[in-house]
């Protein structure tokens, strides 16, 4: 339980900014699978004009009554970005969405994804009065599975390769 603490009181989640092209930038480069990060190009597509567009995208989404996804920072300590984290497929009329993020390969296994996850669910839950969220993994990303396990996410189907989880947030 300290462990946790100790984590959960030095990371945080914040809104992206233009400011955060070149450190997102870095670290999408240095990642293997660029798929996990929700960026589903190839490296050599990840430059600035890529990364400006990426980012215009998503800060759009923070003005918008009802954005279709969003996305925030997670930070350290430091206020260093490591990861990214969000939803997509928000459902206005049933209150749901599916939640996802990465972190950055050299922090991961520090407890950053599962604090990332509670604050964001808890700022989620807020901004848009959900009832239900849900979430994805390959049966080979056990550290994914372990995470979502941890934040009270249930195993909700099995299918080819993959496990859906659900979460009641009411």
């Amino acid at each position: 339980l300290l462990y946790y603490l100790l984590f959960y009181v030095f990371m945080d989640i914040r809104k992206l900014s233009f400011n955060d092209s070149k450190s997102l930038q870095r670290l999408f480069l240095a990642e293997k699978n660029l798929k996990d990060t929700g960026v589903n190009v190839k490296h050599n597509k990840i430059t600035k004009k890529f990364m400006r567009g990426w980012l215009k995208e998503r800060i759009k989404m923070y003005n918008l009554k009802n954005p279709l996804y969003i996305v925030y920072a997670v930070v350290n300590k430091q206020k260093k970005i490591i990861g990214t984290i969000g939803l997509d497929n928000i459902n206005y009329k049933n209150k749901s969405a599916i939640i996802g993020g990465w972190i950055a390969k050299k922090y991961s296994g520090k407890g950053y994804c599962t604090s990332a996850i509670r604050l964001f669910l808890e700022k989620a839950k807020k901004l848009f009065c959900l009832k239900m969220v849900y979430a994805e993994t390959s049966k080979t990303n056990i550290a994914s599975y372990k995470v979502l396990e941890k934040n009270g996410f249930k195993t909700r189907k099995t299918l080819k390769g993959q496990f859906l989880f659900e979460k009641c947030l009411m």
